[in-house]
C-alpha cells in the first residue's frame, strides 16, 4: 500500500489503539486491508476485537507475531476465495463466455460446491435421517484453516488483547423443529426460542408456477419484501416493527408459510433473530460536564443470529418407523392388506428438486 497522510503519533500518546471487527460474511475481505493501513501507521492496533467473521479476523491478527499480521489475513482470504482445482477458468475469469458475468458464476459455485477450507454443502443422506442438519452447510473446514493460520498459544498469553464479553458474546444458534405440512398444504416452521432474542423475522425464496420466476415470501404480517431486514437492526427499530407486525415478538416461536406460494417443495427459508447492542465508553462520562474527560476508546457490540432451512417435510421423515421399509409383517394400522407403502423419496430425488430450483433461480 501506498503513503498514508496521517499525523504523527505524538511522543507522550499513550493510549491502547482498539480495533474492533464487526460481521458480514465478505465484508471481512475489506477488514483485512483496513488492518493493513492501520500496521504501517503510527497507530497499529494493540487491542482487536469482534463478532461472526470479525471474530476470525481478529484471531488471525492476533495469533500470529507482528511480521506475520498482514500476509497471514491475506493468505487467509485469498484462500476461501479460490475456485476449486477442477472449477473450469473461463468460468470464473471470462466475462460474457458461457454463464456471461463471471461474478454469477462465482456465486453459482459457492452456492453449489462452497468455498475452500471455508464451508461445503451438505451431503444430501444427511438430510434423511433424524437429528436434521440445522444449516445447509458444514463449517468443518474452518477449523483446519484456523489451526494453520493462528497460534492459539499467543492469543491466550495476552500479547494483543483479544476480547469479547460473555454477555454480549454470540447469541444462541438458531435451531429448527421438522417442517411439517398441514392438511392445508401450508408449511408450519417452527423454532426453539432464544433467550436473548429481541425478535424474528423470515423471508423464503422458491420457484413459482413458471420455471423461470422465482417467488419472495416473508413473515411480516404487512406488504414487506423484507431482504432489507435480514440483517442486524437497532433495539429501538426492532420494538418500532414490531408494533407494525413486520417483525415478529420474541415469544412467538413458529410461523405458517401459506400453501400454493412455491412449487412443490425445496424453497429456501431465511430467519434471523434480532439481538441487544452494547455500547462501551472507557474511561466512563463524568456526571460533571466540567469535569475534564479523556476518552479512550469506545466500542459498540451488535448481535443476531441467524438460521436457514427447507421447506420440505419428505427428507425429515425417511427412516421413521417401521413402515419406511418392508418386514413382510401384517399391514400397519391405517393401511389396507394388499397395498402399497408409499415411495420414500431417495437422495437423487432430493438432489433433481434442488437442480430444478436452482435452474428457476439461475434462468437455466
Amino acid at each position: 500500500m501506498g503513503s498514508l497522510a496521517t499525523p504523527p503519533r505524538p511522543a507522550s500518546y499513550d493510549k491502547k489503539v482498539a480495533l474492533v471487527l464487526q460481521g458480514g460474511g465478505a465484508l471481512g475481505s475489506y477488514q483485512a486491508g483496513v488492518f493493513e493501513a492501520l500496521s504501517i501507521s503510527d497507530y497499529p492496533p494493540d487491542w482487536v476485537a469482534g463478532i461472526s467473521i470479525g471474530a476470525v479476523n481478529a484471531a488471525i491478527i492476533a495469533g500470529n507475531p507482528p511480521e506475520r499480521r498482514v500476509a497471514r489475513p491475506r493468505q487467509f482470504w485469498e484462500g476461501i476465495t479460490a475456485s476449486p482445482a477442477w472449477w473450469p477458468a473461463w468460468l470464473g475469469d471470462a466475462p460474457g463466455a458461457g454463464w456471461g458475468d463471471h461474478r454469477q458464476a462465482a456465486v453459482a459455485a459457492a452456492l453449489l460446491f462452497g468455498q475452500p477450507g471455508f464451508f461445503a454443502p451438505r451431503p444430501p443422506i444427511e438430510w434423511l435421517f433424524d437429528p436434521a442438519p440445522t444449516s445447509l452447510y458444514d463449517t468443518a473446514a474452518l477449523k483446519g484453516t484456523l489451526e494453520s493460520l493462528v497460534d492459539f498459544d499467543r492469543i491466550n498469553a495476552r500479547e494483543v488483547r483479544f476480547s469479547v464479553g460473555e454477555r454480549h458474546d454470540f447469541m444462541a444458534p438458531v435451531a429448527f423443529d421438522p417442517v411439517r405440512k398441514t392438511p392445508t398444504g401450508a408449511f408450519q416452521v417452527k423454532w426453539q426460542s432464544i433467550p436473548t432474542a429481541l425478535g424474528y423475522f423470515a423471508t423464503a425464496m422458491g420457484q413459482g408456477e413458471n420455471q423461470n420466476d422465482v417467488v419472495m415470501w416473508s413473515s411480516s404480517e404487512v406488504q414487506e419484501m423484507g431482504h432489507a431486514l435480514m440483517d442486524y437492526l437497532p433495539p429501538n427499530e426492532v420494538q418500532r416493527l414490531i408494533k407494525e407486525r413486520i417483525v415478529m415478538n420474541p415469544q412467538t416461536s413458529e410461523c405458517s408459510v401459506p400453501a400454493g406460494i412455491f412449487k412443490g417443495e425445496g424453497a429456501m427459508f431465511n430467519f434471523i433473530a434480532f439481538g441487544d447492542e452494547l455500547n462501551v465508553v472507557h474511561p466512563p462520562r463524568p456526571k460533571d460536564p466540567k469535569q475534564i474527560w479523556e476518552q479512550q476508546y469506545a466500542v459498540k457490540v451488535r448481535l443476531k443470529s441467524t438460521g436457514m432451512t427447507m421447506l420440505s417435510e419428505r427428507s425429515m421423515d425417511v427412516g421413521r418407523g417401521p413402515a419406511s421399509r418392508d418386514t413382510g409383517s401384517e399391514p400397519s394400522e391405517g393401511r389396507a392388506a394388499g397395498s402399497q407403502a408409499p415411495r420414500v423419496p431417495s437422495a437423487t430425488d432430493a438432489v433433481k428438486e434442488g437442480v430444478n430450483i436452482l435452474r428457476g433461480i439461475f434462468g437455466r
